[in-house]
């Protein structure tokens, strides 16, 4: 995007070269309805999605509700992924999955069980290197939505061994490896079906602690990941090894390490938000 953007309690803030500023809008995502995910289009209006629903913003202009269907009912949207072509996929809780054409006349929604989708409430969306996006629903059911609409399912001995996790993020990595984070640790599908695990109890290569819910993948194909209260890390997706470990803590720098969004921008700079502010890796 065109800068950096920050969700807090007391609403929106925005980084430029010269510091910090507040959109003139930004009371409006006060929490109950702080600001959760937000990403820029092509012609530069933003797409919001808060702890109240959906909304787009354009220029100085104060951002617009957008109808998702369904009860007239506040409901969060915390994931947004945003094609290279504008259009827009968004999770809403309750309702299933929502689809928004780049011109933004037209909606599609995909009702849960009645068109394929088993997830219930989906925590995680990722793009699928085949076409269509990865679903990561919170009773453990991973899915891919086809570019035709049609849904994937994994094979049944996946599913029995995703059954009692709860993905929190999902990335498909150049070598078509997918890669789970999830609430005790960290799980990769190879593409010939393999699964391979990593928790916090390894003795090697081990996770940090808590549940991983935010997975990058840098431009040299390096793969990062953010445990809240528990750390940051670096690793090589071909065989999983930890390339650098930064735990909470003082000495690495993070804190407390109570991480909410973790990004890398176009020139590789990883960046972290969360309760101690916003920090970039040296």
């Amino acid at each position: 995007g065109d800068s950096l953007w920050i969700g807090t309690a007391q609403g929106v803030w925005q980084a430029h070269a010269g510091g910090w500023s507040r959109p003139a809008w930004s009371g409006m995502f006060h929490r109950p309805n702080a600001l959760m995910a937000i990403a820029t289009d092509t012609d530069g209006s933003r797409w919001i999605g808060s702890q109240r629903g959906l909304w787009r913003q354009r220029g100085d202009a104060p951002p617009e509700p957008v109808r998702t269907g369904g009860a007239d009912i506040p409901r969060p949207a915390g994931a947004l992924l945003l094609q290279p072509d504008g259009a827009l996929w968004a999770p809403v809780s309750g309702l299933g999955l929502g689809f928004l054409r780049s011109d933004w006349r037209q909606l599609a929604r995909f009702n849960g069980a009645a068109d394929g989708l088993h997830g219930g409430m989906y925590r995680a969306l990722a793009p699928a290197r085949a076409g269509g996006l990865w679903l990561g629903g919170y009773n453990g059911r991973v899915e891919r939505l086809r570019a035709d609409g049609s849904v994937q399912a994994l094979d049944p001995d996946s599913l029995e061994r995703l059954r009692n996790i709860k993905p929190f993020a999902l990335l498909e990595d150049r070598a078509g490896r997918l890669w789970i984070g999830h609430r005790t640790g960290l799980l990769r599908i190879g593409a010939d079906g393999a699964i391979d695990e990593w928790t916090p109890a390894d003795a090697v290569d081990a996770t940090p602690s808590g549940q991983i819910d935010h997975l990058q993948l840098a431009a040299d194909g390096r793969l990062w990941l953010v445990a809240p209260g528990g750390g940051l890390q670096q690793r090589d997706p071909a065989t999983g090894r930890v390339l650098l470990d930064l735990p909470a803590g003082a000495g690495s720098g993070l804190g407390s390490a109570d991480i909410e969004t973790l990004a890398i921008s176009p020139r590789g700079e990883v960046w972290v938000a969360g309760e101690d502010g916003v920090a970039v890796l040296d």
